[in-house]
């Protein structure tokens, strides 16, 4: 049986741990306002910093999982950020 390790970009793992066991990073979608964004592609972690002091409105993000279940045919774990752990 093959296990994937799958994480959404939110995790931020060192990409040593990433290459070592082989994890697959799914970047989340970040909104800015009508914008959207991939998180680590077209956004970076100042460019939403950037956003709130301009805007004072908060970016909202969607979530990966789905996309994650569809990618890998595999059985997987999967590390994701949630608003439920504080």
């Amino acid at each position: 049986m093959n296990i994937k390790f799958t994480c959404d970009s939110a995790t931020d793992l060192p990409k040593e741990l990433i290459k070592k066991y082989n994890i697959i990073v799914k970047p989340f979608t970040v909104i800015l306002g009508e914008e959207e964004k991939t998180d680590g592609v077209d956004i970076a972690p100042q460019d939403i910093f950037d956003y709130v002091d301009r805007t004072k409105a908060l970016p909202k993000t969607i979530t990966t999982t789905r996309t994650i279940m569809d990618f890998v045919k595999d059985k997987f774990i999967t590390i994701q950020k949630t608003s439920k752990l504080k």
